[in-house]
């Protein structure tokens, strides 16, 4: 006997259970169905096709505080040029093997600290565009994503550290450890 619930049910089906679920509990909560494919592309194989800006050398770190007892705040402001033929920008974090992010909350044994990234140029200037507890990022793993953009020619983000706290790494090139921190990728 052939069983009528199967994870590739078909249309007609699923609508009558979402139908079921709104009578029942009054709300309807959907997902994707066990039989969508999913991509097969990893970020390293796209990482194939891409193009890197990094800020330049004299932000070789990023260390932002904030320290409300001692009436201390710090933002940093990082800034990549790009070539006019630049397309698709991402802006994203890698911390290759062995690359080290110090968090005060972290060390004292506390959650990692939050940080906003601001855009201070462009059509969307002082938009909150991401948000970052670098701490917990992968070490050697892949990039991590923290918004996609239209490229210009210029673009400047600003650093802000939502928690009491300072959080600092190494951003650029690293003559041990190759490149890592923040990049901007374009053309993947």
């Amino acid at each position: 006997m052939r069983s009528l619930i199967t994870p590739t049910s078909t249309l007609p089906f699923r609508l009558l259970l979402l139908l079921v679920q709104l009578v029942t509990f009054g709300q309807i909560t959907t997902a994707l169905p066990l039989s969508v494919p999913l991509p097969t592309t990893t970020m390293a194989q796209r990482d194939d096709t891409c193009r890197y800006s990094y800020p330049p050398p004299f932000t070789a770190r990023i260390n932002v505080f904030n320290r409300p007892d001692l009436q201390l705040k710090s933002t940093q402001t990082v800034s990549f040029s790009l070539p006019p033929e630049a397309h698709s920008c991402t802006l994203r974090v890698r911390f290759p093997p062995h690359w080290e992010v110090y968090d005060s909350s972290v060390e004292a044994g506390g959650p990692p600290l939050p940080m906003s990234i601001y855009a201070v140029d462009g059509p969307a200037a002082g938009a909150l565009v991401g948000y970052a507890r670098f701490a917990e990022l992968p070490i050697g793993g892949e990039p991590t994503v923290i918004n996609s953009f239209t490229c210009r020619e210029t673009m400047t983000f600003r650093f802000e550290l939502g928690g009491s706290g300072e959080v600092g790494f190494v951003t650029g090139d690293d003559p041990a450890l190759g490149r890592g921190g923040i990049e901007m990728a374009w053309g993947c």
